[in-house]
């Protein structure tokens, strides 16, 4: 799992840099795999780090354990 979150976050960092020339900001979407949960999400958004990506929050994707603490 850490490889695939590693992955993931290099290939935002890389669009981001488009993001941003354009102005344009990226929606990451709660779905399965990485982003099942609130903390996949999370993690993925503190690693980037980027006001050009944002959480795109759909509650009906949800249907496991919406918080995991």
């Amino acid at each position: 799992m850490d490889d695939a979150f590693n992955w993931t976050i290099e290939c935002l960092e890389e669009l981001i840099k488009y993001a941003e020339e354009y102005g344009i900001i990226l929606a990451l979407e709660n779905h399965w795999g990485l982003t099942r949960d609130s903390m996949g999400i999370l993690r993925i958004l503190k690693s980037v780090n980027s006001k050009w990506l944002r959480a795109l929050m759909d509650t009906g994707n949800f249907i496991e354990k919406p918080i995991n603490s």
